[in-house]
């Protein structure tokens, strides 16, 4: 590579995956590769990227459709904490409006 090319490159190659749930099956990804293959073309020498990834390991296609048990239970937790501040508010506002219909008797 010439000096004026190799002068200019900043980030150079990279690759960045945050995890997007905690089994790792759903990822967004992000890179800026250097284009080797054209480099005679002065036009577009990197290539940058964003994406939403599904990665998932089976052994029969049936495998693919199932749920991981991590993820289902990390779900069934967040449903009961969701369902609890639920009740709370409701039973917070009910003690409220009653004790306000007290105070007007």
């Amino acid at each position: 590579r010439d000096k004026s090319v190799s002068n200019n490159s900043f980030i150079g190659d990279c690759d960045l995956e945050y995890l997007i749930n905690k089994s790792g099956t759903f990822r967004l990804k992000a890179y800026n590769h250097y284009n080797d293959k054209n480099y005679y073309i002065k036009s577009a020498l990197t290539t940058q990227g964003v994406g939403l990834m599904f990665k998932k390991d089976f052994n029969k296609a049936i495998e693919i459709f199932k749920r991981n048990p991590d993820d289902v239970a990390y779900e069934k937790e967040q449903r009961d904490k969701r369902k609890k501040r639920r009740e709370e508010r409701k039973n917070k506002n009910n003690g409220t409006l009653s004790e306000e219909s007290e105070v007007e008797e």
